[in-house]
């Protein structure tokens, strides 16, 4: 999403010309991304033993897995820095004196987005980041635990149940939230106050209305 925003802010005066090619390709590019990391780090396991727990870390495969998991926690990290970039860049390119309208609308379409998705975004890079960088973490330092002590502290710092169970939730209120205020954009553009000229002037054209109809 913060890739996909970044363009519409750099690209904003023709961004709507791309249409859904860049949602498309950024799809592509993760699922393709997560399969090589996937494959790469289980390239050396050994599927023909058998484990008592569950969980991808082998003696075959722990090596590139700390490192896979350092390398996205460092994403992650760099993605909390990319967003407040982001929200900064757009924030200055709005109070700009030149643009056009479609650059505007762009602009404004960041604003929204940033501000509406923007809890989702940090709860889920920081429940990453948690996990993958304390995760590494272990791994890194696995020679000074037991068998028992390195799973159960595993098991500890898995926090995916908890961001899978309110995730959800999360999204369902970003998406009320979404709802209402737009909402009540479409009520601050119907309901108009009525100033003093308009009641004067509608004034007169219902006088000049009932005339005509009574010449009739």
């Amino acid at each position: 999403m913060v890739a996909e925003r970044s363009i519409a802010l750099w690209k904003c005066n023709s961004y709507e010309m791309y249409g859904p090619r860049i949602g498309v390709l950024f799809a592509a590019v993760s699922i393709i991304m997560a399969l090589g990391a996937t494959t790469w780090v289980m390239w050396n396991e050994d599927f023909h033993q058998h484990s008592v727990y569950c969980s991808a870390a082998t003696i075959a495969t722990i090596d590139r897995l700390q490192l896979l998991l350092l390398v996205l926690c460092g994403i992650d990290i760099m993605t909390l820095l990319l967003v407040g970039v982001l929200f900064t860049c757009n924030d200055i390119a709005i109070k700009r004196n030149h643009f056009n309208l479609n650059s505007s609308y762009q602009l404004h379409e960041n604003y929204s987005v940033l501000r509406i998705i923007l809890p989702l975004i940090l709860f889920q890079t920081i429940c990453y980041a948690i996990f993958s960088g304390s995760s590494g973490i272990i791994f890194a330092f696995r020679h000074r635990f037991t068998l028992v002590g390195f799973r159960t502290f595993l098991a500890a710092v898995y926090v995916m149940p908890y961001y899978t169970l309110i995730s959800p939730i999360l999204m369902w209120s970003v998406i009320r939230y979404s709802q209402r205020l737009k909402a009540t954009k479409l009520k601050s553009l119907i309901k108009r106050e009525k100033s003093g000229n308009d009641v004067y002037f509608k004034t007169y054209l219902e006088m000049w209305n009932n005339r005509a109809v009574l010449k009739r």
